[in-house]
């Protein structure tokens, strides 16, 4: 993969990342952690909590270590809010990483992993 960059501005804060294979593997290893969770004995505390975890954990993943901070700081926890962060921050890296599929309005790989997300959302 090529070193690109991507600039997001999010809630008023301007993150300005490189899209490499380093970040594609820590997505993939959060991706990983979301497909081990199993929630069948969970409480909805439980679930939500997790989420909220992940949530967290994907963000940072991208943006650095205290981008999910700094997006969220001081406001009431939403769920679709994290949703929507999530789904643009990959909205974006895959127009990067797959200009076609921007053109094309398709997300691609990235599209399975706010799916996933999405999933887990919906079991709240």
């Amino acid at each position: 993969m090529t070193r690109d960059e991507v600039t997001f501005d999010i809630n008023g804060h301007v993150f300005k990342v490189e899209v490499n294979d380093e970040m594609v593997e820590r997505i993939q290893k959060q991706r990983d952690k979301i497909d081990a969770i199993d929630f069948r004995n969970a409480t909805e505390d439980d679930v939500e909590k997790e989420f909220y975890h992940l949530c967290k954990k994907m963000v940072n993943a991208v943006l650095g270590k205290g981008g999910y901070e700094k997006i969220f700081m001081g406001r009431k926890k939403n769920i679709l809010e994290n949703v929507d962060v999530i789904a643009y921050i990959f909205e974006e890296i895959e127009n990067i990483k797959n200009p076609k599929n921007a053109a094309a309005g398709t997300t691609g790989n990235f599209e399975n992993i706010y799916s996933m997300m999405a999933t887990q959302r919906n079991a709240l």
